[in-house]
């Protein structure tokens, strides 16, 4: 009997919310790879600070086109939050 470990790619590619690609936040577009038995993965996105008092801001990381594996309906998009910090450096939540 022969075991096959497979890998699982999935794309992971970021979009606006109230939060603006490449004001508030470096867009993401990369493959990520599970490794066999991780369901979990950080992904590093740079947070852009300003002085603008605008809010809290958002923006979504969406998960695509499964290599090896599925994507749950639950797993598939996370919200990002950054908190407003009228001019310190990011803070994400």
């Amino acid at each position: 009997m022969m075991h096959l470990f497979l890998h699982i790619l999935k794309d992971v590619t970021s979009y606006s919310r109230t939060a603006r690609s490449n004001h508030d936040f470096t867009p993401v577009s990369r493959t990520v790879t599970f490794p066999v038995g991780v369901s979990k993965l950080p992904v590093d996105v740079e947070i852009t600070s300003d002085d603008e008092v605008e809010g809290d801001e958002s923006f979504v990381l969406k998960l695509s086109n499964p290599i090896g594996g599925r994507i749950q309906q639950d797993e598939g998009e996370t919200i990002i939050f950054i908190q407003d910090d009228d001019g310190e450096s990011g803070v994400v939540c």
